[in-house]
């Protein structure tokens, strides 16, 4: 994913935005504005990915550096016993929008689109 072949909206506002120092209420609001920024952008998902890949620090497709570590935390380690890796891979994903994680963290975690992703999901239920 080259983000040069993009016009995105976060290069129209200030980097620092994206990088918030401290944990109180003036830094809250600042991810959730960069947050909203993230979430106009065509290309939130490969930025996500990007960000897992990177380790990357501050607020990358809509994630925090928390959320980004809290998702590579419930990534499965190893196939649930009796299934393929296949199967353990989409249980996982399931899992992980049943508990609550954004469908486009989940997806772009697991390398798949998110109409892959709603495919399983609706395969599972």
């Amino acid at each position: 994913m080259d983000f040069l072949d993009h016009d995105l909206p976060c290069r129209a506002e200030d980097p620092e935005q994206f990088f918030p120092v401290g944990t109180g209420s003036p830094a809250a609001r600042q991810v959730e504005q960069a947050k909203a920024v993230c979430r106009r952008c065509p290309v939130t998902a490969a930025c996500l990915s990007r960000a897992l890949e990177l380790g990357a620090d501050g607020v990358w497709g809509a994630t925090t550096e928390a959320e980004r570590r809290h998702l590579r935390s419930r990534a499965p380690r190893r196939p649930a016993v009796g299934s393929s890796p296949k199967q353990a891979r989409r249980a996982a994903a399931v899992a992980l929008v049943r508990e609550g994680t954004r469908r486009v963290a989940v997806a772009a975690q697991y390398g798949i689109s998110p109409r892959t992703l709603d495919r399983w999901l609706t395969a599972s239920a």
